[in-house]
Formats: structure tokens, C-alpha cells, sequence
């Protein structure tokens, strides 16, 4: 198999898997999740589908949408799907059951940005910290700071203490040692606590 091979899934789900696609062809197949009605009302859409059909099979899995409008192949780009076949026409009221569902040019080129742009937001799922948020880390995060004036002398508790932005004292995965030790100065109002 030099190309790749598009299915279908229409109508009744059908077990493909057994041992009729080998691991050497299993990424040069993509089973599209199909609902056969021209144009598809959005309650028969059934687009987490795309993720069983994903989780059942692990193969490339798209989507042919025959619902009016844009939203279904934006959804189904969320659910994982990875190619998106949808109709084109000049004329929606030509005949036949194809163009009511179908995208104009406009549309068509709408949709494909669309789709480019959430094709970047989607993201490789793994939380991490990214190159574009090392500049606020600091900002964001948090320092202990007095939540109210601290005598010297008085133990530190979560009535005195609290943590407040921006991250240049102490941790407030600290705050546990600091619990029930006398401070060594006096701090007021959200001074950064030290030791």
C-alpha cells in the first residue's frame, strides 16, 4: 500500500481491527466517522465517536460532516480527529442532498483557517512549563508575606502569614516550616517574610 486509504464508518459500526489491518499499514489508514443524513442535525452528529472509534481501533481517525455550518469539524478537531472531509459547492440550492450541507468558497476558506488556528491551540497534551511563560513565572507566582503587622517575637500562624504575588521572597511551600516559629523582627502589612 503506497497510499493512503481512506474508510468510511457509516451506518452500523463495524469491527475493522481484527487482523485484518496489520501494524506495517496501520498508519497509512484513516476510518472517517460518518453519519449518512443530508445535512445532519447537530443531536445526531455524535462526534465523541471520533474518540471511540480512536480508542477502539488506534488508528488515524477523520471525519466526513454532512451538518450545515462550521462547528462540527471544529469540534471534531477537539475530539482528535485528523483530516476533515467536508462538501464544497457553488450553489447551495442546487440539487440534490449534498449542497444544503455543503461550504461555499467563503466558507470552505473560513473553516480551513479555522482549522489551522485550533490545530495550534490543541497542543501535544503534555503540561509543562513553555518558553512563552518564563517571562511572567515570577509575576504569577507567589511570596509569604505578614497578612497583618507580626511583633517581633510572636509565632508565626495562618492568621499572620499569607502569600501574595509576585514571587520574590519565600515559597509558599514553605509556609509549614514556618508555622509555630518566633519571628525574628517586626514586619508590617504584606512585607515579604524572612529567615
Amino acid at each position: 500500500m503506497s497510499k493512503k486509504e481512506v474508510f468510511s464508518i457509516k451506518k452500523n459500526f463495524v469491527k475493522i481491527k481484527d487482523k485484518i489491518l496489520f501494524n506495517k499499514i496501520r498508519k497509512k489508514i484513516f476510518i472517517f466517522h460518518c453519519v449518512t443524513d443530508y445535512p445532519v442535525k447537530d443531536e445526531n452528529a455524535n462526534l465523541n465517536c471520533i474518540e471511540t472509534l480512536s480508542k477502539n481501533l488506534k488508528l488515524n481517525i477523520g471525519y466526513s460532516d454532512h451538518t450545515v455550518g462550521t462547528n462540527a469539524p471544529l469540534i471534531a478537531i477537539s475530539k482528535g480527529a485528523i483530516i476533515i472531509e467536508k462538501h464544497f459547492t457553488l450553489n447551495k440550492k442546487m440539487k440534490g442532498p449534498d449542497h444544503k450541507a455543503s461550504l461555499n468558497p467563503d466558507d470552505f476558506k473560513k473553516l480551513s483557517n479555522k482549522i489551522r488556528q485550533y490545530e495550534k491551540m490543541i497542543g501535544d497534551g503534555i503540561k509543562k512549563i513553555q518558553k512563552c511563560e518564563l517571562k511572567n513565572s515570577k509575576l504569577v507566582r507567589k511570596s509569604i508575606v505578614a497578612k497583618k503587622n507580626i511583633n517581633k517575637n510572636t509565632n508565626f500562624n495562618l492568621e499572620n502569614l499569607t502569600c501574595k504575588r509576585p514571587a520574590n521572597g519565600l515559597s509558599p511551600f514553605l509556609i509549614k516550616k514556618l508555622l509555630n516559629k518566633k519571628s525574628k523582627k517586626n514586619y508590617i502589612k504584606d512585607q515579604l517574610i524572612k529567615i
